[in-house]
């Protein structure tokens, strides 16, 4: 995790802690990024560390004319391990509008469905119908990791 950060170099880390919080902690100890970090932990007061609630209710001004091109860099995935380190992989505003209107399309999704995230949202399976249900005002319910069983 402390490699990924220090690769990414983050403006802003977001993380909850009864998801990962023993290793973010970790990896925060060790990494040189000079992130800002937000915990969001649903239901939990976050006082001390930078809270969602916090950092949702001090919005930053934006520059004039900074809207991002189609073709900028809008989500980065790491990659598998492959020759020793993850690689970041990025991914495009164009790309995610793609990829998720072309995955509700296919999958015949509607704005009134509800879709139940279980899986991982580091990998592309997920981010695909996670999309395209957000593209179309639909419905994503997130399962919390501690909460996920696999048979």
């Amino acid at each position: 995790m402390a490699f990924v950060l220090d690769d990414a170099t983050p403006s802003v880390v977001f993380w909850q802690e009864e998801e990962v919080g023993p290793t973010i902690r970790a990896a925060r100890d060790v990494a040189r990024t000079s992130a800002r970090w937000i915990r969001h932990d649903v239901g939990v007061s976050t006082t001390g560390e930078g809270s969602f609630d916090e950092f949702l209710m001090s919005p930053v001004p934006l520059p004039p004319d900074s809207c991002a091109e189609s073709g900028t860099a809008a989500l980065m995935i790491y990659t598998g391990a492959f020759g020793g380190h993850p690689h970041g992989a990025l991914l495009s505003n164009r790309t995610l509008l793609t990829v998720g209107l072309a995955n509700a399309m296919v999958r015949g999704m509607r704005p009134d469905d509800v879709f139940l995230n279980s899986g991982p949202l580091f990998h592309l399976g997920t981010w695909m119908c996670t999309l395209g249900v957000y593209l179309l005002g639909a419905t994503n319910v997130f399962v919390p990791a501690s909460k996920r069983s696999f048979c």
